[in-house]
C-alpha cells in the first residue's frame, strides 16, 4: 500500500515567518539591552561610594550575562 503524506505549502512560509519574528525579537532585546548597558557603564563611572560601585559591576555583569545569551539565542535562530 502507498502511504502518502499530506503536503502543506503554507507550512514552510509559516515557519519562515515565525523565524523572522523570533530574530526580530531578539535583535529588539539586543537593542534595547545596549542602551541599559550604556546606561549601566554611566552609573558606574559616576558612582563615589563603594556599595553603589559594587552594585554597578553587578549589573554590569548581569547584562553582559543576558547580552551572551541573546547572541548565542541569535546564532543559533540563524542555523
Amino acid at each position: 500500500m502507498l502511504k502518502l503524506t499530506p503536503c502543506i505549502p503554507w507550512r514552510k512560509s509559516l515557519e519562515d515567518r515565525e523565524k523572522s519574528l523570533r530574530r526580530r525579537l531578539i535583535r529588539l532585546e539586543l537593542d534595547e539591552l545596549s542602551i541599559r548597558l550604556s546606561e549601566a557603564e554611566s552609573a558606574f563611572n559616576e558612582a563615589t561610594d563603594p556599595l553603589l560601585v559594587e552594585a554597578a559591576i553587578l549589573g554590569l555583569a548581569s547584562l553582559r550575562a543576558r547580552q551572551s545569551y541573546l547572541l548565542k539565542k541569535a546564532r543559533l535562530e540563524d542555523r
